[in-house]
């Protein structure tokens, strides 16, 4: 029975020797159960110093004792895995064999070859000994990458990532952790293709195929425009013979039409001429209309104005005479008080008067109904009346040590016919108020006389005016002050009155100025009111 029993063994080593490639048994020894160590246990036994394992491919045996003795420097080292782009590619049972990936060949022997995108690699090895696996120390370069061994440690798998076209040899190797040199090293060279666009034969197929389009576009191009001329040409043809119909067609309208407009001109001569009559009595009709609005809106104007601007010039000079008059009956004040008094009321009362008349004045010269007086009388008379009534002006007396009074008049007699009263009362004004805004120099005032009118003019070296305030000295209730100090009392009527008394007297007034200068007034009138 024990010698069946070797005899059964020996057959056994026999043909595991025989049969199973060596290659194999280092397959086996990485497969991943052979960590698993029940697995192992219940698939292996040891008889007569050779141990028996049951693989994947079969049964295999081996004596140990010559694996454990064996010499460090000749472990193998074999390449045992495999994945390119992420996908796991079976590297067969041995070197040297073609493997496959998805139906594409690839020599395996000392040599991969890769496309182009086959650029992310992940490469396994393994050196067969068993016995002190946990001592194995693995590096790897990359050549001609670079030429220096990287440590890899205990780690068997070399991951290489987005490598460009082109030839590289990778280079394993394995040592023990007490060798101070590898106990054996691997190669494989890698090899990426290069992707056809770059190349020059590539580059020449795509510009011939480039100019061959461009020909036949060009060339298609060209037969359409010629079809495109041709069938232009036909229908220009057609065009031309509609234009002549359309033509003929158009001088007969065109006949037709000169004759309506020659019977819409007499027409419109008609029109027009009944149009004129009735726009004449339209306007005739309009400007009355528009006279009476005016005077209506004048007359409500001149209530509102009176009523709001006129209230306190009035109230004042009454406020002043009334409250002297009570103080005329107080028997507290002297005589000579009380003629003071007297003189306050005499100059509010005039004052008043003044004032009144200037509202009369306005309102009869804003209504319309301002009449003149008018007659002949001598020129140089009324000047030498006007600078006799000078002499009595409060303001003048005040400052008569400071301003002296010239006037002008030409060597002959001037004779004009215009309103005495109102030609008076303006140039009165017009001196009053150059005394009242000078306050040291000359004034000097009179006339010029031409073949058709008469130049009055008053010159002052008093304050003046700026060009703003020229613009607006003729409006009513217009004042200004002299270095923000009032000059005088007044209601800003004078100059507007002035203004219009010379207008209606078929004149024109204007000022010329400068300010801290003087300023000068004119007035034109001619010699015979019309």
């Amino acid at each position: 029975m024990k010698s069946v029993s070797r005899s059964v063994q020996f057959l056994f080593v026999l043909y595991f020797l025989v049969f199973v490639p060596i290659d194999v048994v280092g397959q086996v020894f990485n497969e991943k159960h052979f960590n698993d160590l029940d697995s192992f246990f219940s698939t292996s036994f040891f008889k007569d110093d050779y141990f028996t394992y049951e693989g994947k491919k079969g049964w295999m045996a081996f004596q140990y004792d010559s694996i454990i003795n064996k010499k460090k420097q000749n472990v193998p080292l074999y390449f045992t895995m495999l994945e390119i782009n992420g996908e796991r590619v079976d590297v067969g049972s041995c070197n040297g064999r073609e493997i496959s990936n998805n139906a594409q060949v690839l020599s395996y022997k000392n040599r991969l070859d890769l496309s182009s995108d086959e650029r992310n690699l992940k490469i396994g090895f393994s050196a067969l000994d068993f016995s002190l696996t946990n001592a194995i120390q693995y590096f790897y370069r990359l050549l001609p990458h670079s030429d220096k061994w990287v440590s890899l440690g205990t780690n068997n798998l070399v991951v290489l990532n987005n490598l460009q076209p082109g030839e590289y040899e990778l280079e394993v190797g394995a040592t023990y952790s007490d060798f101070n040199h590898f106990i054996n090293k691997q190669s494989l060279k890698i090899n990426i293709n290069t992707p056809h666009w770059p190349k020059i034969w590539f580059v020449g197929f795509i510009l011939l195929f480039g100019l061959i389009i461009i020909f036949l576009i060009g060339r298609v191009r060209f037969v359409r425009l010629r079809v495109e001329k041709k069938s232009l040409i036909e229908r220009l043809r057609e065009s031309n013979k509609k234009v002549d119909i359309q033509k003929r067609e158009i001088e007969i309208q065109r006949n037709i039409a000169i004759h309506h407009r020659q019977l819409l001109s007499e027409q419109k001569v008609i029109i027009e001429s009944l149009t004129n009559d009735m726009n004449c009595k339209i306007n005739e009709r309009t400007r009355h209309l528009e006279i009476a609005k005016n005077r209506a809106e004048n007359s409500d104007r001149l209530k509102s104005s009176f009523l709001s601007n006129m209230s306190h010039e009035i109230r004042t000079p009454m406020n002043a005479i009334i409250g002297f008059s009570d103080l005329l009956i107080d028997h507290a004040f002297t005589e000579e008080e009380k003629l003071n008094f007297v003189q306050m009321i005499r100059i509010n009362g005039d004052y008043l008067l003044s004032l009144l008349n200037d509202i009369i004045d306005i309102s009869m010269i804003e209504s319309g109904n301002l009449k003149l007086n008018l007659s002949e009388f001598d020129l140089t008379a009324f000047i030498n009346d006007i600078y006799l009534s000078c002499q009595g002006n409060k303001y003048f007396i005040d400052k008569k040590d400071r301003i002296e009074i010239f006037y002008s008049i030409p060597n002959s007699a001037v004779i004009i016919y215009s309103d005495h009263v109102r030609l008076t009362q303006v140039l009165l004004n017009l001196v009053n108020n150059a005394i009242k805004y000078t306050n040291e120099g000359i004034i000097r005032f009179g006339f010029e006389a031409n073949s058709d009118n008469v130049l009055f003019f008053v010159h002052d070296t008093g304050v003046g005016l700026t060009n703003e305030e020229q613009k607006t000295i003729f409006d009513r209730f217009t004042r200004f002050n002299a270095d923000g100090r009032l000059i005088d009392r007044g209601n800003g009527l004078g100059l507007t009155i002035c203004k219009n008394l010379i207008e209606n007297m078929q004149g024109r007034i204007w000022v010329e100025s400068k300010k801290n200068e003087g300023s000068s007034f004119f007035f034109r009138l001619p010699f015979t009111y019309c």
